[in-house]
Parts: C-alpha cells; sequence; structure tokens
C-alpha cells in the first residue's frame, strides 16, 4: 500500500530483488510448474446451486477471474441473477477479499445488502466528492465483510468474532463483522449499522488527509485516539447531513444511531481520556456526531 513505510518498502523492495536473482535458473521451471498447475484448475467453476425458499443459490467464477459471482436462480424456472460480482467490486482497490456470505430471510446476501452495498457506494461517492473540491487525491478503502465463524488476515492483526470493525491504515482496508451489522438490520436499525460502517470509512478518509493516531502529537497531522476517534464521528456526521438532505434517511434514523451510540458504543467511566485506544464518552461521540450534522465538516474543526 501506498502508507507503507519508506524503509519498509525498501527492505522488502531488495529482498524481493535478492530472491528473483537466486531464482533466475529457475524461471523456465517455475512458469512450466505454474502452467501445469493452471491446467488440472476448472478457472470456470460453479458451486452445486444451493435451494433456500423460491430461489437457487451458487457462486460461480468466470475464466480469468479472481474473484467469485454470487448468483441466484428462480427454481420455478428463470433468469438467473447477479446477486454480487466481487470481481467489479475490486476494481480500483489495492487489496481486496470477500470474507463469505449468508442468507437472510429476505432472500439476499447480507454482503450485498443491498443495504451493505448500497451504504458502502453512498459512502464512497460522498467522500470522493467532497475531496474532489481539494488537492487531495482521493482513493476507495478496501472493505472486508467477516461472518460468523470465519476470521480474515489484515495488516493490523486477525479480524475475528467480537472485533465488531476497524478500519486498518497499513491496508487501507475496513473490516466489518457480519454479526453486528446484520444484528442491528434484524432489529430494525439499519442505520446504526450505517453509522458503524461511516464511523470507520471515516477513518480512511483521515488517511488519506495525513492524519495520524499517535500518544505524543508533535505535528498538525498527529493526533491523539480520542481526537481522532471523534473526529470520525463528526465526520460521520457530515455524511448523514449529506444523506438527509438527498431523503435518504429520516431524523428518526439519526436518532437512532445515537441511541445507539449511547447504549454501546461510549467508553467506560474507567478509560482516560487519553488512553492509547480511546474512542469517547457516550455523551462526547454524540455530540461529535451531531456537530457534523449540524455544521458539516466545519464542526469537525477542520476545514476541507
Amino acid at each position: 500500500p501506498s502508507a507503507l513505510p519508506a524503509d519498509i518498502r525498501a527492505h522488502l523492495q531488495a529482498e524481493n530483488a535478492w530472491c528473483d536473482a537466486w531464482l533466475a535458473d529457475t524461471k523456465p521451471l517455475q512458469e512450466a510448474l505454474l502452467a501445469e498447475m493452471r491446467g488440472r484448475i476448472k478457472e470456470d467453476d460453479s458451486s452445486v446451486p444451493m435451494a433456500d425458499g423460491p430461489f437457487a443459490y451458487a457462486s460461480r467464477y468466470l475464466e480469468g477471474a479472481q474473484h467469485p459471482r454470487l448468483v441466484r436462480t428462480p427454481r420455478a424456472g428463470g433468469e438467473e441473477t447477479v446477486l454480487l460480482d466481487a470481481d467489479e467490486m475490486a476494481k480500483g482497490r489495492s487489496y481486496f477479499q470477500l470474507g463469505g456470505n449468508a442468507l437472510t430471510q429476505g432472500e439476499l446476501f447480507i454482503e450485498t445488502g443491498d443495504f451493505l452495498q448500497e451504504v458502502v457506494n453512498d459512502l464512497d461517492a460522498f467522500f470522493a466528492d467532497v475531496l474532489s473540491y481539494t488537492g487531495i487525491t482521493y482513493y476507495s478503502p478496501g472493505v472486508v465483510l467477516v461472518v460468523q465463524g470465519t476470521s480474515a488476515s489484515s495488516a493490523c492483526g486477525p479480524a475475528q468474532s467480537g472485533f465488531w470493525g476497524f478500519y486498518c491504515p497499513p491496508d487501507q482496508t475496513l473490516y466489518l463483522e457480519d454479526v453486528l451489522l446484520s444484528g442491528l438490520i434484524d432489529q430494525g436499525l439499519d442505520f446504526a449499522a450505517a453509522f458503524v460502517i461511516a464511523h470507520e470509512w471515516s477513518h480512511h478518509v483521515q488517511t488519506v488527509l495525513g492524519f495520524e493516531r499517535t500518544t505524543r502529537p508533535e505535528t498538525w497531522n498527529q493526533v491523539h485516539s480520542i481526537e481522532l476517534e471523534l473526529m470520525a464521528d463528526c465526520f460521520s456526521g457530515a455524511w448523514a447531513r449529506d444523506a438527509y438532505e438527498r431523503g435518504r434517511i429520516e431524523i428518526s434514523d439519526v436518532d437512532e444511531a445515537m441511541n445507539f451510540t449511547v447504549q454501546r458504543l461510549g467508553d467506560p467511566t474507567y478509560i482516560d481520556e487519553y488512553d492509547p485506544q480511546a474512542h469517547g464518552t457516550a455523551d462526547q461521540r454524540v455530540t461529535a456526531f451531531t456537530n457534523g450534522f449540524e455544521e458539516g465538516f466545519s464542526g469537525c474543526n477542520i476545514k476541507i
């Protein structure tokens, strides 16, 4: 990733160059082995259709594709529908991994949501538009949804059961836990789930802007954890305001997300304000979101 420190990048490149030189005489053998292995793999493979309700679901790889398509076909006959094209989702991203998929009662893959995909697309379009008026180049983060019983590897450590969600600056990817998001959606708390995604997406925007988390700030872009977290809440509020003005959400959705924050997201009283992982109390987080919703980015103490 572009955020990799220069000294680490140089070390890795030197290691790769040494390895290439050492194994140079085996290049023909490597190519022959690769050709043989690829010849034994069915590149346009498909899973056995799984019947569920009125549809049969399957995953399918197209020849030359790196990621699957998730599809469904009416059991009574009819055209196949592509629910998720992972190759399309991966375009333009430096890293992409599809964590898994699970059916909801509504006969949809929760990864496409039509919910999760809409939220991701909306956030991406919003921040791309906001930064287009600056001299800063915006780029989309990767998104990995981890379903129950699985895990994903990140440059920040494993994303395992109970992690909820985090953004990893080194690989510029959001890791989201399906159990949390689908649980909120099942409770009718769709925008609370959207707020979780927006908060992590805002951390990516902070990385694009050059902000860094530290315990000892020395330059303008180095901030304490609590400052970074509250700024992300504020950015989420600015996005929510834009979504509200476009008619995508209602004020009741905002109240829903704030109630969720008060009940489940605030730091306990024993967490010091400048703890390396401090996120802010429930009241501080609600205030930060509200500032963004009411004042836009100016309420986040940043000029964009």
